[in-house]
């Protein structure tokens, strides 16, 4: 008796893992939601380009005449030789779609060209401009953005804000930017214009058009008087605005990372810089997981 109760006991605790790890799935097929997906990818746009012209770089050894014939082929006229040798010399070439041909599809044209063995390399004669930064006459003190020494602080030593701006974007109204902290000053000059307004609410007229339980809740809300005035009276939330999304370019005052947003503001914190975790958790409920504007 005591041996067989042995193995029973063996053989529950060796099925054990296999049937907790069944009963996992299963809560987890069952109970628990899909993970959310994630959002595409947004890419840089492409620099713009000359329409139609391409820069080709020959193998070494390549002839004139069968630089000539590769013309032929590909339906290109040579617009110059880029360098100062020889032109025969010169394996750089900028060169344009025969008229009135065009390239169309610019990534598959330069895909042909470099199937074929006569080229180095090719690309398209990209159109180049200078880049200064924003035109804010405090840019220069924000060196987490972009640090160039500025005092006794160390050259780039920063986000590379800069870099960013320059090589991807400046930012996009379409992006909404939720702020739970004392409030934003939605008056601030530098503000205003990348606030968020409600374009369910009519301002000022005392009800709450969009029925979502805040009255003239235009640009966010207050958890603390249960309002929809999210006016800081603090500070604090109006500099992270600030950093988050001060209008770029517009020549006053500083800049933020993104030049051009929507800010929202959910005021939970108050003069004293202190709030309850229950008002932060509104501003999560009135944000997520569905907010209701685009």
């Amino acid at each position: 008796m005591i041996k067989k109760s042995l193995v029973l006991i063996l053989i529950i605790a060796t099925m054990l893992p296999s049937l907790l790890a069944e009963s996992d799935a299963l809560e987890a097929g069952r109970g628990r939601p899909e993970p959310p997906p994630e959002p595409p990818r947004v890419l840089p746009e492409p620099p713009p380009f000359a329409a139609n012209q391409v820069l080709v770089s020959f193998q070494p050894g390549v002839t004139s005449p069968e630089i000539a014939t590769f013309y032929a082929e590909h339906n290109l006229i040579e617009m110059k030789s880029v360098g100062r040798g020889p032109k025969d010399d010169s394996r750089l070439r900028l060169a344009q779609v025969r008229p009135p041909a065009e390239m169309g599809d610019s990534e598959g044209f330069l895909q042909k060209l470099h199937r074929d063995s006569k080229v180095d390399f090719a690309e398209l004669n990209y159109i180049l401009t200078s880049y200064e930064g924003p035109n804010d006459p405090d840019f220069n003190e924000l060196w987490g953005l972009h640090n160039t020494g500025q005092g006794t602080g160390t050259a780039d030593a920063d986000i590379d804000a800069f870099e960013a701006w320059h090589d991807f974007t400046t930012g996009s109204s379409s992006v909404i930017v939720g702020i739970i902290d004392s409030g934003v000053d939605y008056n601030h000059p530098d503000l205003a214009a990348n606030m968020w307004v409600n374009p369910g609410e009519i301002p000022g007229n005392g009800l709450d058009d969009d029925g979502n339980g805040y009255i003239d809740d235009v640009h966010g809300i207050n958890t603390i008087t249960g309002s929809g005035d999210p006016m800081d009276d603090l500070g604090h939330g109006t500099h992270v605005a600030g950093t988050i999304g001060a209008v770029g370019n517009n020549g006053i005052g500083v800049v933020g990372v993104s030049w051009d947003v929507r800010i929202v503001a959910c005021k939970f914190l108050g003069a004293g810089g202190s709030g309850f975790t229950s008002d932060a958790v509104e501003c999560f409920k009135y944000f997520n997981p569905h907010f209701p504007y685009g």
